[in-house]
């Protein structure tokens, strides 16, 4: 199947070296022809420093490892908030497109409402002002009857 994310951020698979590498440019003394070859055992102190060497490298790559584990650890945890929050993002994404829908439906009610409104006052002081009027002229009849009864 296809490799997990964390496989495929691991390092690629190194192929195993098909060539020696070689030291130097000289080739090792060869063993006479007819003689077995004996392996060239180190020096005790050179033995001791080897095993040192490998042992710093191989604490080396364990640190390196727990390092690698806990940034693969924290990529997982910044990847799962910014899903987290990508998430919350699109929900109030959502409510804000809901409420300014009913918030739109609200206004078109109130201005309709302040229209009709307006109306009302209109006609109620076209009223008051026709009521004046004729208030205005029955009191010019009234004291024109009072100055009629008077003489």
């Amino acid at each position: 199947g296809a490799p997990s994310p964390r496989e495929a951020w691991s390092a690629p698979a190194q192929p195993p070296r098909t060539t020696p590498r070689i030291a130097s440019h000289r080739a090792p003394p060869q063993p006479p022809a007819g003689q077995p070859h004996r392996p060239h055992s180190p020096h005790p102190a050179q033995q001791q420093q080897q095993q040192q060497q490998l042992g710093h490298a191989l604490a080396t790559i364990q640190h390196l490892e727990a390092q690698l584990a806990e940034a693969r650890g924290e990529k997982s945890e910044i990847w799962a908030r910014a899903r987290s929050d990508a998430q919350a993002m699109a929900t109030v994404a959502r409510s804000i497109e809901g409420n300014q829908g009913a918030l739109s439906r609200a206004v078109e009610t109130l201005e309709a409402q302040l229209s009709a409104s307006k109306q009302d006052a209109a006609r109620v002081w076209e009223q008051m002002r026709a009521d004046k009027r004729v208030f205005e002229r029955m009191a010019r009849e009234l004291e024109r009857q009072v100055k009629e009864l008077e003489r």
